[in-house]
């Protein structure tokens, strides 16, 4: 064969090489092709409930609080010249400001348990009407009227509650909870009145009144709900709506037993700090 041949054949043989198609298994080593992905969707750093289902988690509250004006009636029956007079006296509280000071542990997944100490005052006032004896007559009553000023309430109260929390939103807690009160009442009431009179003494104009400040303690309830919103990890605020009640009742040998309402609905703000 002459060299012109055997390039012919080796020309053909390349030929017929770069022809053959490529075998199956090496097509299967391909990768496949992935269709476009959408960027990804940038996160945010959100704050886990504090109330979510671990026990042991522990918080503080701390914040001012007011109770809502309130009214109620007491009557009386002192004992002025050898006769019992009718004093009845109705009471007016304007907003009542203090603080709340508190916390608990959550016990089960949503439900914590706690106390909390609150205590409001101010002074108020009160209308006065009242029928006094006649100093020479029996059954004789002489009908006056006027204003009392400057009588001091307190509350103190020790409430204890089960609060049950639910998520509203990523940083919302709604709570809603209950439980026994311990109340104490500080009270000025009126005990009596002084009249000015001139003979023949039928009748007479309202002076003054004799006030007694009286300080007593009952068991009573409360209910109320709460609204956390977390601002940072470890703090919150909380705003809080609660009603409590109790019947507490003052004794006095002249004037007898007198029942007083205390408690009312009060809101607060302040911090929620678990610990």
């Amino acid at each position: 064969m002459t060299r012109l041949s055997r390039n012919v054949c080796g020309a053909l043989l390349l030929t017929l090489v770069c022809a053959v198609p490529e075998p199956a298994f090496a097509q299967n080593r391909r990768p496949p092709l992935r269709p476009p992905q959408p960027p990804p969707t940038p996160t945010h750093p959100t704050f886990g409930t504090f109330s979510s289902g671990a026990t042991g988690h522990r918080f503080l509250t701390v914040g001012g609080a007011f109770e809502l004006p309130s009214t109620f009636s007491v009557g009386i029956r002192p004992l002025d010249f050898v006769e019992r007079a009718t004093v009845d006296t109705r009471y007016s509280t304007n907003v009542l400001p203090g603080f709340d000071i508190g916390g608990g542990a959550t016990v089960w997944r949503q439900l914590a348990v706690g106390a909390d100490l609150e205590r409001v005052w101010k002074s108020g006032s009160g209308e006065v009407s009242a029928e006094v004896p006649h100093p020479f007559f029996f059954n004789r009553l002489r009908a006056v009227s006027g204003e009392a000023s400057s009588l001091q309430r307190a509350e103190t109260t020790l409430n204890f509650q089960a609060l049950w929390s639910l998520p509203i939103a990523p940083r919302i807690d709604l709570g809603f909870g209950g439980g026994p009160s311990w109340i104490w009442l500080q009270q000025d009431l009126v005990r009596d009145i002084t009249v000015a009179q001139t003979y023949p003494y039928d009748t007479a104009a309202f002076r003054d009144v004799i006030t007694q400040r009286d300080t007593e303690g009952k068991l009573g309830f409360n209910v109320g709900v709460t609204l956390d919103y977390r601002f940072a990890r470890r703090l919150s605020a909380q705003l809080t709506t609660r009603y409590s009640h109790a019947r507490v009742r003052f004794d006095s040998a002249d004037t007898g037993s007198i029942d007083v309402t205390a408690g009312g609905v009060r809101i607060g703000a302040g911090l929620r700090i678990p610990f």
